[in-house]
């Protein structure tokens, strides 16, 4: 992982996701592929929409409080916040066009 993207542990899952304007949290684990797929885009994403969007990894093998707590039954879930309130959840691995197009749809 680089340093676009940024880990969040289960005890800073609200502090963080209710940290005001877009936030993507993607509930992955390491031992999955389309997680791994998706890594490389969400660094590009998360560079390119600096200070606009805000996106978050939770490894739920090592944090699986909140996972479970949302219902988080599949991996990668992303799931997208607004100013805090759930706003959308995707499942599965995205090309970076598509995931891009998903980030700007919840900006507007």
């Amino acid at each position: 992982m680089g340093t676009n993207v940024k880990y969040l542990a289960d005890k800073d899952f609200e502090a963080n996701a209710k940290s005001g304007g877009l936030v993507i949290v993607d509930f992955m684990a390491p031992w999955c592929a389309p997680c791994n797929q998706m890594a490389p885009v969400l660094e590009e994403l998360a560079a390119e929409y600096a200070g606009d969007v805000t996106i978050f990894k939770m490894d739920v093998d090592q944090d699986g409080e909140t996972a479970r707590r949302l219902g988080i039954r599949a991996l990668p879930t992303f799931l997208f916040l607004k100013d805090g309130v759930e706003v959308a959840r995707e499942l599965g691995s995205f090309t970076k066009t598509k995931f891009a197009e998903m980030v700007e749809a919840r900006l507007t």
